[in-house]
Order: structure tokens, then sequence, then C-alpha cells
């Protein structure tokens, strides 16, 4: 018979923070009253918060991948 054990306590701590980050970085994304957008290395839109699509004109959707350019004055 052969066991095999792995600790993984470090990971699951990890994931949990990285889940409590998510939702704090939501709620207050959420209730800012400035628009707010994230975009990856290319350039690509990844989330938009309702304020800036108010701004902006456009919805979440329209605004993803580089939608958002259309935004630009």
């Amino acid at each position: 018979m052969l066991g095999l054990h792995t600790d993984v306590t470090a990971r699951k701590q990890a994931e949990a923070a990285l889940r409590e980050s998510e939702t704090w970085f939501r709620i207050l994304s959420t209730l800012a009253p400035v628009g707010i957008f994230q975009t990856d290395a290319q350039g690509n839109c990844q989330f938009v918060n309702d304020r800036w699509c108010e701004l902006a004109g456009l919805s979440a959707e329209q605004a993803t991948g580089r939608g958002w350019v259309s935004a630009l004055h």
C-alpha cells in the first residue's frame, strides 16, 4: 500500500483570500461614484462599473474587448 499526503491548507487560504478580495472590489466598484474600468495588457476591457457605463453611454457588453475605445473623445 502506498499513501500520499499533500497539505493544501496554504492554497485553500490563498483561494479564500482571493475570493474575499474580489468580493470587496466588486462591492467598492459598484458603490463608487466614479467610473471604473479595467483592461488587460493588450488594452481589452475586462470590467466596467455602472457609473462608467453611464458616463460613456455604453453598456458593459458594448465596452467589452476593444469596444470601450468608442467612448473616447
